[in-house]
């Protein structure tokens, strides 16, 4: 998903009373895997890190790539 959906889930989520705890992941210095590789591998590597996270987080959380080589995970706070 993108970033509207993740701001989508987080006013759903305070309109139901929720707190929420949000981690920003940003992968530094990513851009060397592009010029070394091409663009193309660095999407495979972004999008089998999107799945990994997808696969590990609680069935409760909303996960989106924000940016680039940026992703947001969104969680209700229990």
């Amino acid at each position: 998903y993108r970033s509207d959906y993740i701001y989508h889930q987080g006013v759903e989520l305070f309109a139901n009373g929720c707190e929420v705890s949000v981690i920003f992941l940003d992968l530094n210095k990513f851009g060397v895997i592009d010029k070394e590789y091409g663009h193309t591998q660095g999407d495979i590597i972004l999008k089998k890190l999107g799945m990994l996270l997808k696969d590990h987080a609680p069935s409760d959380t909303y996960l989106c790539r924000f940016g680039g080589d940026e992703f947001v995970v969104l969680t209700p706070y229990k």
